[in-house]
């Protein structure tokens, strides 16, 4: 506990640590290590621990700011020695500072192990956070020794972090029939991650239109998100062109950068309707969605958490078709299929349904989430 004078008066704070990995960079964990500690730190003093390098507002923004000294070996060793390494830095900051919950928010086979460890060695509870269906995910990486690395990583440490960890946050409650054991159901809590949607704005679905040299009444379908093997290009570039073939009004707008952009443009050359616009600034989204008649999803098995674009398409009321990439997509589309026909006649039919939006998307809620489980985590620990 941290004790602040307020006034002439002292009261006491709790302090949350937060571990990560050494680089918070990529636009979506920097979002979740930002908004996640900020709604804590309202009621908590929170660490940021083991960050090297992130971004001006995550180290502007809080109470402390802990650095964590990392092995500088050669990649393959440092890969090896990441977890203990790790353990030994964070065990170090806990007899130091003494905070009264650790949670970490990636990772759940490396950063999650190091919590979990720490966690039972210290007597201090522990938060873990499952981002996708991760013990599906090892079939789909590319080569042996990928697949191989991806099943211990997350089939093998994830599980022993799992049943360390004091509390497990999931993106839904559905992600729930994942789990088997009951003592583990008995951790998980369904929190998503957080998002703030913006105001529709019809101007902004007509620039869109104008600018691509959309008709005003085409339908158009559009897909936003990292081009990448787990996103399952091929399905997508076969759905959207036998749908284009079926309706000769239909346009497809596709944008994100990967590796498989350049895949994306040559298929796209023969046909003047596909629109491929690599990557985009965050702030031109909501346009693309309100110029949008209905979204395509097509991710792999296992390679979708609570996907953030599905989430933004349901805001805008544009109709959603996904494949039955796991819970949270079958949670927010119902009619998920892996079916590729199914697919096509989604993108076609102007009855494809609404999708449903999770609860507590919204920061506000989010927050108050985040802060209920720590409270109730620091009570049992008090009263324990």
């Amino acid at each position: 506990m941290v004790r602040t004078g307020i006034e002439g008066s002292v009261r006491v704070v709790a302090r949350v640590a937060v571990y990560t990995g050494p680089r918070v960079l990529s636009r979506n964990m920097e979002h979740l290590v930002y908004e996640i500690p900020s709604g804590l730190s309202s009621e908590f003093d929170v660490d940021l621990v083991g960050l090297e390098e992130t971004s001006p507002r995550i180290e502007e923004s809080f109470s402390r700011h802990v650095s964590i000294r990392r092995a500088r070996w050669p990649g393959w060793l440092r890969g090896l020695t990441t977890i203990p390494v790790g353990y030994i830095n964070l065990a170090r900051y806990i007899k130091a500072n003494r905070p009264d919950v650790v949670l970490t928010l990636s990772g759940i086979g490396i950063n999650g192990l190091v919590v979990g460890l720490a966690g039972r060695r210290f007597g201090i509870p522990t938060v873990n956070r499952v981002t996708s269906d991760i013990f599906k995910v090892w079939w789909h990486k590319g080569g042996v020794f990928g697949r191989l690395s991806l099943f211990v990583r997350n089939n093998v440490l994830g599980r022993l972090s799992i049943r360390l960890s004091t509390k497990v946050v999931i993106l839904h409650r559905d992600f729930r029939s994942r789990f088997r054991s009951k003592s583990i159901q008995n951790k998980l809590v369904a929190i998503p991650q957080p998002m703030a949607f913006p105001d529709a704005d019809p101007n902004q679905a007509r620039n869109i239109r104008e600018g691509l040299g959309i008709p005003a009444d085409a339908r158009v379908a559009s897909c936003i998100g990292r081009l990448a093997p787990d996103k399952n290009i091929p399905l997508l570039l076969r759905v959207a062109k036998r749908a284009m073939e079926e309706r000769s009004d239909l346009h497809v707008i596709i944008a994100g950068s990967g590796p498989l952009e350049e895949t994306v443009r040559r298929a796209a050359r023969s046909e003047s309707r596909f629109h491929v616009l690599g990557e985009i600034e965050r702030g031109r989204v909501p346009a693309i969605l309100q110029a949008s008649d209905v979204f395509l999803s097509t991710a792999r098995p296992g390679g979708e958490g609570l996907s953030t674009a599905i989430a933004e398409a349901i805001h805008f009321n544009v109709p959603v078709v996904a494949t039955a990439s796991g819970p949270g997509t079958l949670a927010m589309v119902p009619t998920a299929s892996m079916d590729e026909t199914a697919l096509v006649k989604g993108l076609v039919d102007e009855s494809t349904p609404q999708g449903v939006m999770p609860e507590n998307m919204d920061p506000a809620d989010n927050a108050g989430c985040w802060r209920d489980l720590v409270r109730s985590l620091i009570e049992d620990r008090v009263t324990g």
